[in-house]
């Protein structure tokens, strides 16, 4: 009961230079009327708002020469347009490097490329599996039909993640079903990363240029945003 006793006086005296001015709409002033009638402390802090109203009362009002508010509104403008210009560039960097790097990778593919040859044409399929370093759990990642008259087959993992070692198997399919497995290839675990790290690079590289192009033709343009 204490605490809300504090809040409701701590209430009503913000309320004292308008019950002073007579800014109050009704209900408001009969509740300070009766805090002050109920309260000797809310007298006290009364009195104390009317003398500092009675000073300033004497007090010419002065206002700020015309320059100061139009630096003001510069000011303000400027660090606006500056924080939507540092979003902007950022935006725009982001987007050219994911462009950039989806479309690099998709026309350069970069990864691991297993060559394999084959003595006769009999096969109707070969499937390639892969397994992570050393271990015995092949998955499988794609499936080449045979063509007549190939003897040269090539697949390539576009999936490897960089530094890691890889065991490939390419199983011969025949055309009942069988399948015949070949021999196993390990791969080495920089074999994909100078092609991956060159387009990631690249891609990076682009988006910075682009963020900063973008900043600079928005400060180039910001003199003439500026209100005047």
């Amino acid at each position: 009961m204490a605490a809300s006793n504090k809040d409701r006086d701590e209430e009503l005296n913000y309320l004292l230079p308008g019950y002073i001015n007579g800014q109050l709409p009704p209900e408001q002033r009969q509740q300070v009327d009766a805090w002050l009638d109920s309260s000797p402390q809310a007298g006290e802090q009364l009195r104390s708002w009317q003398q500092i109203h009675t000073a300033l009362q004497g007090r010419p009002v002065r206002t700020p020469p015309s320059g100061i508010w139009l630096a003001l509104e510069r000011r303000v403008f400027h660090n606006d347009v500056r924080r939507g210009s540092s979003a902007a560039s950022l935006l725009a960097g982001f987007a050219l490097a994911a462009i950039t790097l989806v479309l690099l990778w998709l026309t350069i593919r970069p990864g691991v490329l297993l060559q394999w040859t084959v003595n006769s044409d009999s096969l109707a399929a070969y499937r390639i599996y892969r397994a992570h370093g050393d271990s015995q759990e092949f998955v499988l990642l794609g499936e080449i039909d045979s063509k007549p008259g190939e003897m040269r087959y090539t697949y390539l993992d576009v999936l490897s993640l960089p530094g890691q070692r890889y065991i490939y198997q390419v199983e011969g399919v025949t055309p009942s079903g069988v399948s015949i497995v070949s021999q196993r290839v390990a791969s080495q675990p920089l074999t994909a990363l100078p092609g991956q790290l060159a387009i990631l690079i690249s891609s990076l590289v682009l988006g910075i240029l682009a963020a900063i192009m973008v900043r600079n033709w928005d400060t180039a343009r910001l003199p003439r945003l500026l209100p005047t």
